[in-house]
């Protein structure tokens, strides 16, 4: 996005009282590094990658983390159910009903309601994971690269105390492999 588009972008975020100001100017924190996305007020950058087997289930868990490129805090929340990884063989990895046991270091996100612990001051970096699981069936090939993608919101403490989504941030990593 060039200079003139990231401007707009962050005057229409300010306009929705997004608590996340404008991104420096010419900066790009993911420069050089290959699994990581800058998206608005803050890039994420995938840190470590782990499978294993749980039971009759694969595991695969992504660990982000989160750095506010803003001049002001952000809150950040992951998206309900957006998580999914896919392998190299085409099998998806998704969260199950129990998801929210399976996200820990930032907040949870619904239609109905927000969890705004993921509060990061301007320049600040916070860690957060990811679980996805695959039931693995006999004969199961499975793969050890994935994709992963997944939504972040960036959300709004209103004065009435309730936390609200002002902006969703798709983001996706590709060609990822356990590192350990």
């Amino acid at each position: 996005m060039n200079r003139t588009g990231r401007g707009l972008l962050a005057m229409a975020l300010v306009g929705f009282g997004v608590s996340g100001g404008a991104a420096a100017e010419g900066s790009d924190p993911c420069s050089g590094k290959q699994h990581c996305h800058a998206a608005g007020p803050f890039a994420a950058e995938v840190t470590s990658v782990t499978s294993s087997k749980s039971g009759g289930y694969y595991v695969v868990r992504a660990t982000l983390r989160f750095t506010n490129r803003s001049d002001r805090p952000v809150l950040l929340g992951y998206r309900a159910r957006s998580g999914s990884a896919i392998d190299e063989v085409g099998n998806r990895y998704a969260n199950d009903g129990n998801e929210r046991n399976r996200v820990t270091g930032i907040g949870y996100v619904t239609s109905k309601s927000a969890d705004s612990q993921l509060i990061l001051k301007p320049g600040q970096s916070r860690s957060a994971s990811f679980e996805s699981s695959l039931w693995v069936y006999r004969g199961t090939r499975l793969g050890t690269v994935w994709s992963y993608d997944l939504t972040i919101d960036v959300l709004e403490i209103l004065p009435s105390r309730q936390v609200r989504s002002v902006q969703e941030y798709v983001i996706g990593f590709k060609g990822l492999t356990a590192t350990s």
